[in-house]
């Protein structure tokens, strides 16, 4: 490990050397091709263990999405610099108007460029606020977070952090806009390796903020109503009256929910492993409906036993840590007084062998039934 490294950490300097002298070039094979085409190579390498490569194309990437729109502001800035086109000043439109009047062909060739880059309207009808936003759009959080997986992987968890931040700074900029969730995840993961627990619990958060679900407030009455129904009509009314299916959030909800319960904050413990519960089960319950088309959930326990005799659902369980899940959903009800919703959890834990460790804990709060010491560092 430390060879390799060694290994890495040379092709990093070597190639930041590279390019502040202006001496980097990209390899034969990716000189001309698109900087997304760079990026993917650099992948390909990343996975294939070849870290120094994977780094070298990953800086390649920046390189070549930093030449290629800082190559088309200067076009741009020439043709704006035309003594017929500076009387008109720093309006959008009245070049737009002008360039389609005298029919310039440059114009009618750059103008379209540019608006296939950016939208129209977010110009601000600002020839400043296109040059400016082709700066910012240098910029490729994509390459980023990538650099920051070869130093996660090297065991450089606060240089990969320093990147992901970085990454996610820059998220506006990002071609899939979902992306940004994936660079929290990896940061929640590194915090929780590091024991940085807030920092961990605030990404985890900043994460659940982008559910719209948990978050708008013309939806606070859906919310209100799904945990009373949980809480005075039990599992299997509030499977049968709810679904919800936003994987992206399944993870963070667990997450923050069982941390919160470890560490004494029940009543937000509560909703975070019923959003992460109910996200779980209707993956399942559409999951079956997929593999048998006349299936309808009738109840928990059958859902359970049905479940268990589907090898290809039980990976889907083991991954989303679903019976652990459920244990400490009892455990948190338990805890904030719903007794009732907490002893049917623990007894559809208690049937299931293959729930292992947590069946064995809902066995043991059926007997006796205590709300779990305070971790103050789970």
């Amino acid at each position: 490990m430390k060879k390799r490294r060694s290994a890495v950490w040379f092709v990093l300097l070597f190639s930041l050397l590279c390019v502040e002298s202006g001496a980097a070039q990209s390899s034969d094979a990716s000189a001309n091709a698109p900087y997304w085409y760079t990026l993917e190579q650099g992948k390909q390498l990343f996975r294939g263990g070849d870290y120094g490569n994977a780094l070298l194309k990953f800086q390649d990437a920046k390189q070549q999405r930093k030449e290629l729109y800082n190559s088309f502001r200067e076009k741009l800035i020439r043709f704006l610099s035309r003594p017929d086109l500076l009387p008109l000043g720093d309006a959008l439109d009245k070049v737009e108007g002008y360039v389609a009047f005298k029919k310039i062909d440059e114009g009618q060739k750059i103008l379209p460029q540019l608006f296939r880059i950016f939208p129209k309207d977010s110009l601000k009808n600002s020839c400043k606020e296109a040059l400016a936003q082709l700066i910012t759009i240098q910029a490729y959080p994509e390459a980023e977070y990538w650099i920051g997986e070869i130093f996660r992987v090297e065991g450089e968890l606060n240089l990969a952090i320093d990147q992901y931040k970085l990454a996610y700074s820059l998220k506006e900029l990002l071609e899939v806009p979902d992306f940004s969730l994936q660079i929290l995840y990896r940061l929640s993961d590194l915090y929780l390796i590091k024991k940085q627990y807030l920092d961990m619990e605030n990404s985890l958060t900043a994460i659940v903020q982008q559910d719209s679900l948990w978050t708008d407030t013309d939806k606070t009455y859906m919310r209100t109503i799904m945990f009373r129904t949980l809480d005075e009509n039990g599992i299997d009314r509030f499977l049968t009256l709810y679904r919800y299916d936003n994987g992206l959030m399944e993870q963070a909800h667990r997450r923050l929910g069982i941390y919160y319960y470890t560490t004494g904050r029940h009543p937000r413990a509560v909703e975070h492993l019923a959003f992460a519960f109910l996200i779980q089960t209707t993956t399942l319950i559409e999951s079956l409906q997929q593999r048998q088309f006349d299936y309808t959930f009738t109840n928990f326990k059958d859902l359970l036993s049905t479940i268990a005799k589907k090898p290809e659902l039980i990976d889907y369980v083991k991954h989303v840590e679903y019976y652990r899940t459920l244990y400490y959903l009892g455990a948190a009800l338990y805890a904030v007084g719903v007794q009732s919703t907490a002893m049917e959890v623990w007894k559809n834990l208690e049937n299931q062998s293959e729930a292992g460790e947590w069946r064995d804990r809902s066995i043991s709060q059926i007997r006796r039934p205590h709300v779990e010491a305070v971790q103050e560092k789970p």
